[in-house]
């Protein structure tokens, strides 16, 4: 049984769902268990206008999904954007992944932590209650969403070869909740120091240290990290051809909506990442509401960003610190310290999209709305899309996470 006691819920986040329905228009697979399965098929869809002769799911691996319209949207998705089965029978009858939406469960064996889906427009733009009002909810969905108790769950990895207790990987976790708070900086220069710190833990050997040793240890790591921020003027430098190549690539896949049942061939999706990969003319419409903007116009310096107006990316970085969904089986089950290195990278990722929607705004720096929609998009593959999990894609992004590399890209995009 899974203790819930312990839900960790941030009150600075908030959410309301605005009833937007993109999380409902395709860019998710909602698999369904044999029970859910049935459900669905007792509940007499066939006899509904709209319905008659529709295919309601669709075989997915060993099991089924719900299926998709032809331009992407859910079977169950109405003309006004509500869903059928929560119209007619409640949310409880709705399949448990449509429910947990944007919410994720993170179990960390001291207890369960929350992280959410930051391409939700509602989250990104931090609308609606804090998510302490949400606890009876939340909790209520742990026991469906956790299987196991928490306690029992095997230590995270801290490298390829090196495993952590949980305690410790929650001290890691915090030196970086510091680095990000520390607000005498910029939050460029935070992300940076943030880089630094990673390159300095991956040259210890930190699971042979206790609690108190490896308090002192990351208290060293935190004083040399913020020293150097304080005398790193941080000079906007740019990074090589090479590095920007791969970064487009990068981008590419994580700002391109592909959607379920929506036609889209190979060769369309091709020309698409052939066009980033060049970086010539104007920026491919990666999805529908891409502005028209040419690439070269992106690497313009624009200064350093102000903190209200990085507040949502600011934000993402924390909570997902803080719910340690950054690693492991939340994200491709990377080691801690890899899956530090690419949670740190969507901050030049956040930062090109955003400048991208500020160009079309006819903007000259992105302001908070550019912030959150870059979020969005820098989140919408983040730890779900099996692309990111090839080989290919993992060596692209260790290469974009070296200590030098990532530091570039940081500051020319985050200056």
């Amino acid at each position: 049984m899974t203790d819930v006691s312990r839900v960790s819920l941030p009150a600075y986040q908030c959410f309301a769902c605005r009833g937007c329905a993109a999380c409902c228009k395709g860019i998710f697979t909602i698999a369904l268990s044999a029970e859910e399965a049935a459900r669905i098929r007792a509940q007499g869809w066939e006899r509904e206008p709209g319905l008659k002769g529709v295919k309601l799911m669709v075989p997915y691996g060993d099991t089924v999904r719900l299926n998709h319209r032809p331009g992407g949207d859910c079977v169950f998705l109405d003309g006004d954007n509500r869903c059928r089965i929560h119209a007619k029978f409640g949310a409880e009858a709705k399949p448990l992944a449509c429910r947990a939406y944007p919410f994720k469960h993170i179990p960390t064996g001291d207890g369960v932590r929350i992280d959410l889906r930051y391409d939700c427009p509602a989250v990104a733009a931090n609308d609606g209650q804090p998510l302490t009002e949400y606890r009876a909810e939340l909790e209520a969905l742990a026991t469906e969403v956790i299987h196991g108790d928490p306690a029992e769950m095997a230590p995270p990895r801290f490298t390829e070869a090196i495993y952590l207790p949980w305690g410790h990987a929650a001290r890691v976790t915090d030196l970086f909740l510091r680095l990000l708070a520390a607000e005498e900086f910029d939050l460029t220069t935070r992300v940076v120091g943030c880089v630094d710190a990673i390159e300095l833990l991956g040259s210890l050997r930190i699971d042979q240290r206790d609690a108190p040793a490896l308090d002192v240890l990351l208290s060293t790591i935190y004083q040399e990290a913020t020293a150097t921020m304080r005398v790193n003027p941080l000079e906007r430098n740019a990074p090589p051809a090479l590095v920007l190549t791969a970064f487009r690539q990068h981008l590419c896949l994580y700002g391109r909506e592909d959607r379920w049942g929506a036609k889209s061939s190979f060769f369309q999706r091709l020309w698409l990442y052939l066009r980033m990969v060049d970086g010539g003319g104007f920026v491919p419409r990666l999805r529908a509401d891409f502005p028209r903007v040419p690439f070269f116009i992106l690497e313009d310096p624009l200064g350093i960003p102000p903190d209200a107006v990085v507040e949502p990316i600011a934000r993402c970085l924390r909570l997902r610190l803080e719910s340690m969904g950054y690693f492991g089986p939340n994200f491709y089950h990377y080691p801690l310290l890899d899956g530090l290195g690419a949670l740190f990278l969507t901050y030049p990722m956040t930062c090109w999209f955003a400048r991208a929607y500020a160009v079309g705004r006819k903007l000259p720096a992105p302001d908070a709305d550019c912030m959150a929609r870059g979020v969005q998009l820098a989140n919408h593959a983040y730890g779900i899309s099996p692309v990111q999990n090839l080989p290919v894609e993992r060596a692209r992004l260790a290469s974009l996470c070296k200590r030098q590399t990532l530091r570039k890209l940081v500051a020319w995009y985050g200056r």
